[in-house]
């Protein structure tokens, strides 16, 4: 585990594209928590619009 935590940490992606903390930890779990939680605030905006549109007609 600890081998794929530091390999991915070595990669472009974090090294030269994202990376706003200096420790590489910390970029990684920012990557998975946007990957885990966007979707559900995307779904949650939608049902918003969805609903207050459906309500105002």
């Amino acid at each position: 585990m600890d081998r794929i935590f530091h390999d991915l940490a070595g990669t472009k992606f974090f090294t030269e594209w994202f990376s706003p903390y200096t420790m590489m930890e910390f970029n990684i779990f920012t990557v998975f928590f946007i990957i885990l939680f966007l979707p559900y605030a995307c779904i949650g905006v939608m049902k918003d619009i969805y609903f207050s549109r459906k309500n105002s007609n």
